[in-house]
């Protein structure tokens, strides 16, 4: 990381400016990173920090930075290698501004097309045909919050790629997580929820199910027992339970 000493002698003529501003326009655009990339032309090499930025994000960082925007670019150029190398994590006094936006926007994990027989991706371009959609996000950490879910074509082999899953000739295929599921997955078109959210309402379900069951049973057998069961009426408990297992 940029020594915070070079960083203050780089942006020394940006008027008033305070490390706070600094960390928080670190923090905004490494969030941003992904929109950056998408307005960048197909053969752009995402290894490496454009010179300049979407027009959109920068007067985004301004607005939320209180910067001109020749201010913004400057602050762009000192730390845009120190942005593209490292994740800041978004700090929660930064939440408010993205309330009139999205808190999160879900890509897919590949910039380019996965298939070895691709054209495209044997000419090293991008995926850039996009259809972006207003979605809920069901976190954690902050509750149900809006966001926006970006869905990426390639071109040449029409396959559709989404967050967890791609979309060949109608066939919805999910990604082979080798190392565990995804922190987020997509349980409908326009939701998505943390993994540790839909696992706590897993548990949830399981412990109410196993009560309602349980009321269920010793409703019928507190009814049963007040009446003579005819001989030959065989009645188990396993029957009982039938109806309040069936899926």
């Amino acid at each position: 990381m940029v020594e915070l000493a070079c960083i203050g002698q780089a942006l020394s003529n940006i008027h008033g400016l305070s490390l706070e501003t600094i960390l928080t326009f670190v923090t905004l655009a490494s969030a941003i990173k992904q929109d950056v990339i998408l307005a960048q032309p197909a053969t752009y090499d995402v290894s490496t920090p454009p010179d300049f930025m979407p027009p959109s994000v920068s007067l985004f960082l301004g607005s939320a930075c209180s910067l001109t925007q020749d201010s913004v670019q400057i602050c762009w150029s000192v730390l845009k290698h120190d942005i593209w190398q490292d994740k800041f994590t978004l700090q929660h006094n930064t939440h408010s501004l993205f309330e009139q936006f999205a808190y999160k926007t879900f890509y897919p994990p590949f910039k380019m097309c996965t298939e070895a027989t691709c054209e495209r991706r044997a000419n090293g371009l991008l995926l850039n045909k996009v259809e972006q959609l207003r979605v809920v996000y069901v976190s954690l950490e902050h509750g149900t919050i809006p966001a926006y879910d970006v869905a990426m074509q390639c071109e040449r082999c029409k396959i559709t790629y989404h967050h967890n899953y791609k979309v060949c000739d109608k066939d919805r295929i999910y990604y082979d997580h080798t190392e565990g599921l995804p922190d987020t997955i997509q349980v409908g078109t326009h939701h998505y929820v943390d993994i540790a959210v839909g696992q706590l309402w897993k548990t949830m379900m399981h412990v109410a199910w196993y009560v309602y069951i349980r009321h269920k049973i010793m409703q019928v057998v507190q009814f049963v027992i007040h009446f003579k069961i005819p001989s030959g009426w065989a009645m188990h408990i396993s029957v009982i339970c039938d109806p309040f297992t069936a899926t």
